[in-house]
């Protein structure tokens, strides 16, 4: 089921070269997503600056929205 992102926090740990993703869902879940390389969290960096954000609890994705290809759409 897509449920929409209210929250996210972001930590990254440098030692272990390891990230997490707290994030809170619309309906009150929470949700706690690891991140293992760094190229890993700069595409996830990507996704998380996009709204709306959603994370899908069956599929277990984070997307966005969708939106124009284009300024002029």
């Amino acid at each position: 089921m897509k449920k929409q992102v209210l929250h996210y926090a972001v930590s990254w740990d440098d030692d272990n070269n390891t990230g997490t993703i707290a994030i809170h869902l619309e309906g009150g879940k929470k949700k706690l997503l690891n991140i293992d390389s760094a190229a890993e969290m700069a595409a996830v960096g990507v996704v998380l600056s996009q709204r709306p954000l959603f994370y899908d609890t069956d599929q277990k994705i984070l997307k966005s929205g969708w939106e124009p290809a284009s300024e002029n759409d």
